[in-house]
């Protein structure tokens, strides 16, 4: 499962995957790019829940679910018959929204690529005033994906070490403030051996 900012890059891997007889889900996120159909959903009483990542993985969920609804069933031409899984890969919010699909779905994932993590923890808390600043002069529904935004966060330290049993691959940069490379690091040690940061 990846999302819309993915798409390039599956189709550079397009060949491996159908040759390891992968299936791709490429999920535009509610209120990026050119999703629609949700705008008649959001209200104020639920506007800004349906615009947290981990809103965002369940609508991950519901997609991939929708397409392929036998992927938790053994497959024949696996030679062990293991039930498939899922690698969920994402950007920026994306990859926060991936992490929550590990976290809720663990069972499911075999693994998670997170590129540009976004702000998390201490530092999301710091952004989030200037986030929901920011909403109040946007028209209806679009206030709503950036208040989402600003009470968003990542799952606490502690439910990463109980909930994540698959690696994490951590793609971090340097010098941006909106993705700043700590978020990655807290998260490698929150993980572990699980977690390999680049």
């Amino acid at each position: 499962i990846c999302t819309y900012f993915e798409i390039k890059l599956v189709r550079a891997m397009h060949q491996t995957l159908l040759k390891n007889k992968n299936r791709c889900v490429c999920v535009g996120s509610r209120g990026h790019g050119d999703s629609h159909g949700w705008e008649s959903e959001v209200s104020k009483a639920n506007g800004d829940k349906m615009m947290l990542w981990s809103s965002l993985s369940s609508d991950m969920k519901h997609v991939a679910n929708t397409l392929f609804p036998s992927i938790r069933k053994p497959m024949p031409y696996l030679a062990s018959s293991k039930q498939c899984k899922y690698i969920c890969c994402g950007n920026s919010m994306s990859s926060a929204a991936s992490l929550w699909f590990a976290v809720q779905h663990p069972e499911e994932v075999a693994a998670v690529v997170m590129i540009r993590p976004p702000t998390a923890w201490q530092t999301r808390a710091a952004q989030r005033q200037r986030l929901l600043k920011t909403a109040e002069t946007l028209p209806e529904p679009m206030k709503y994906i950036v208040r989402g935004t600003a009470y968003s966060d990542l799952p606490s330290t502690q439910v990463l070490r109980a909930r994540v049993k698959c690696p994490v691959l951590l793609l971090a940069v340097q010098h941006d403030p909106i993705h700043p490379e700590s978020t990655a690091v807290d998260i490698k040690n929150a993980l572990g051996e699980l977690a390999e940061l680049h």
